[in-house]
């Protein structure tokens, strides 16, 4: 996609080798059952991952 690669560039242009770069997926949305994820990128590798649901927040 185009989105996808339009933000790798942005993390390319901005971000330090020794950032810690975090990755994000779904959205809460108070009231309804939500989902959630991150990634966490360091030096080439993924330093940690979660995700987990909520039955309402």
């Amino acid at each position: 996609m185009k989105a996808d690669l339009a933000v790798k560039q942005l993390i390319e242009d901005n971000a330090r080798d020794d950032d810690v770069v975090v990755y994000t997926d779904g959205s809460v949305q108070r009231g309804e059952k939500s989902g959630w994820g991150f990634l966490a990128n360091a030096h080439g590798r993924v330093v940690a991952e979660r995700s987990g649901a909520y039955r309402t927040t």
